[in-house]
């Protein structure tokens, strides 16, 4: 009796074990949202995201809340921020209220208070749009650029964080001189 015992309890002590290893097997968030069926969507706090090209950071978003739409493929931001890495080392960091992030292209769009940093320069605006394939961040909006003296301001806006070239396209209005970059 003693040994039929003793056997149920090892036998359960194995089952126990196995179903707790199996329920702590490590998975990458990516395949976790892969094993969800295409009606499921997620939301999670506090997340980090990046991307890479050929094994060169492009970007790296942060935001304190994210909702995966799985059937929409898109991912809703709160609290948004975003560096984007350049060539030469320096970084652009994008900040605003909301984001979506496109999954199948992976452009963004941020909205509400949006703050762009560089090096020396700070971009305010309503809206922008981040378009992956071609590193180019655009506005349709008015923007307002702060320099350490300058402060610069228009509409349809485009930064190529490629080259790092700049437009403005019209209602454009530069004042040189008396101004200091907040923040």
């Amino acid at each position: 009796m003693k040994k039929v015992l003793f056997v149920c309890i090892c036998l359960m002590v194995v089952g126990v074990v196995s179903v707790f290893v199996w329920h702590r097997t490590v998975r990458t968030p990516e395949s976790l949202v892969e094993s969800l069926p295409a009606d499921v969507d997620i939301a999670m706090n506090n997340v980090h995201h990046e991307s890479t090209k050929h094994g060169v950071r492009q970007w790296a978003l942060d935001a304190e809340k994210a909702v995966y739409l799985n059937a929409e493929n898109k991912v809703l931001f709160d609290d948004i921020s975003t560096h984007f890495f350049l060539k030469d080392g320096e970084t652009v960091l994008l900040t605003g209220r909301k984001g979506t992030l496109n999954t199948e292209n992976e452009d963004i769009d941020i909205t509400g208070n949006v703050v762009v940093k560089g090096k020396g320069y700070q971009l305010m605006t309503e809206s922008l749009f981040y378009l992956h394939q071609d590193r180019v961040i655009v506005s349709a909006v008015p923007v307002m650029i702060l320099g350490e003296r300058l402060r610069l301001s228009g509409c349809g806006m485009q930064f190529d964080l490629n080259s790092g070239r700049f437009s403005l396209k019209e209602q454009v209005e530069l004042v040189y001189g008396l101004y200091r970059k907040e923040g």
